[in-house]
């Protein structure tokens, strides 16, 4: 079940439930890949789930005599926008079951992003007795009340997040398998391998004590999308692309390298001036190489620190001992995730540039020690079994799919 494409924008491609052996079931080529949004699917078997306006109303006519049961329940409970939500809901679950009659030998959806596929489709999947089964994405949102997963397995990071996912009442998921962080393993991947970054960031990495990696959000370019943004807003950016410059200037014996999932926000002329401070100061440098698969991880392996907004690539780093300082602020917010989850320290966090300040020299003169907290976090948050080789993990998950399909 795909999300978006089989790529997270110019950062990767999602190949997590893909096997390399041709005569696995799980081989890119015999995956079946249906979509539930307008993103197209190339070089793969591929199906939309998206219904017509006239196959959306003819749904809508052949199921009048629910949509009245659900409007008489509505009406009785003295609640009308129940029955918005209720009709919405219910008219989505038919859609998606509607396109599904074609599958009849279907027994198992790999859903692509957890908390993003629709409830709707999962309970259409589920009423055709096939089994839906996903990874965990971001391990954070185990703490969200708010949007919830419905699933048969789920294979997550740690045992620390399966108990706090079974505490959770608004994720209701039949089994829960210990799997690990799976990206990680790619960190591991480039430290072994020595795969050399772009050449601006390699040639100066030699004239500088430490390397910072800074891994921000990105933008939406039209002003009018920005405005109703709480955290990516452009005032935000702006300040996160500033208090960084600025932090680079009081460490300049460190060499700081901005990461975004995309440039697209650099050919806003909001951050004109932004981008030229960039360009001035010798000590960072804008990532701009977007043509290597998982060229993130890369970066994140030979970093020294990590200072991010919150992402799961920040998670990753801290699973294999890389020192985090979270960008825990914006323009509007002093939090943004911690006050939700208490699972990081709170040296980890910063809520001001003031802050920011503080926990990057900490870092500085305390690296060793810094480390050696982390390795404690980590037997707290991150510790599971499939640790001993690379790419385990991902191994673990196939033979365990594959396993259900034989049956």
């Amino acid at each position: 079940m795909s999300n978006q494409g089989r790529n997270y924008g110019d950062m990767f491609k999602k190949d997590i439930f893909y096997s390399k052996k041709v005569n696995s079931l799980l081989n890119e080529k015999k995956i079946l890949h249906l979509s539930y949004d307008h993103a197209p699917i190339y070089d793969v078997r591929f199906f939309s789930l998206m219904c017509t306006k006239f196959e959306t109303l003819k749904l809508i006519f052949n199921n009048l005599p629910s949509i009245f049961k659900i409007l008489g329940s509505s009406i009785y409970s003295n609640n009308f926008l129940s029955f918005i939500i209720v009709l919405q809901c219910f008219i989505h679950y038919t859609k998606f079951k509607y396109k599904l009659k074609r599958f009849k030998n279907l027994k198992v959806a790999l859903i692509d992003f957890d908390f993003v596929c629709p409830k709707e489709l999962i309970l259409a999947l589920q009423s055709n007795k096939i089994k839906t089964i996903a990874v965990q994405e971001r391990p954070l949102l185990s703490f969200n009340k708010a949007e919830g997963i419905i699933l048969d397995e789920y294979f997550v990071f740690s045992e620390f997040f399966k108990k706090q996912i079974e505490s959770n009442k608004t994720l209701v998921i039949d089994k829960i398998v210990v799997m690990g962080p799976y990206r990680a393993e790619w960190i591991n991947y480039f430290k072994k391998d020595k795969t050399k970054l772009e050449n601006k960031i390699q040639n100066n990495i030699k004239n500088y004590k430490k390397l910072v990696i800074v891994l921000g959000y990105t933008t939406d370019y039209e002003s009018y999308d920005s405005n109703i943004e709480i955290v990516i807003n452009w005032s935000s950016h702006q300040q996160f692309l500033n208090d960084i410059i600025k932090l680079a200037t009081n460490f300049e014996n460190n060499l700081f390298v901005f990461r975004f999932k995309n440039l697209e926000w650099t050919k806003n002329k909001f951050f004109k001036n932004e981008i030229a401070k960039i360009k001035k100061n010798k000590n960072v440098i804008l990532s701009s190489e977007y043509s290597k698969n998982r060229y993130v991880y890369n970066l994140i392996s030979k970093a020294d620190l990590i200072i991010a907004k919150y992402c799961s690539a920040a998670d990753e780093a801290l699973s294999v001992g890389i020192p985090v300082i979270f960008h825990d602020y914006t323009i509007n917010l002093n939090t943004t995730i911690h006050s939700y989850t208490d699972y990081f320290k709170n040296y980890l966090f910063c809520h001001s540039y003031e802050e920011l300040l503080k926990n990057t020299r900490y870092f500085f003169s305390n690296s060793l020690y810094i480390k050696t907290k982390i390795k404690k976090i980590n037997i707290k948050i991150h510790k599971h079994n499939n640790i001993s080789s690379l790419f385990k993990i991902k191994n673990y998950l196939i033979r365990n799919i594959e396993e259900k399909l034989n049956k």
